[in-house]
């Protein structure tokens, strides 16, 4: 149970972090800005799973 609650909360921060990206890349309209947080969500996913 404790670890589906980790799994909650890091699949929270994924799309937090996620929609943020591309927030931010639709605001600098740059391609390699959500290549580097899609890589940092990956990141956090391997880690906190």
């Amino acid at each position: 149970r404790q670890k589906n609650v980790r799994l909650d909360v890091s699949i929270m921060l994924v799309n937090m972090i996620q929609s943020l990206g591309f927030y931010i890349n639709y605001y600098h309209s740059q391609k390699t800005q959500i290549v580097v947080f899609n890589n940092f969500t990956l990141f956090l996913i391997i880690n906190y799973c």
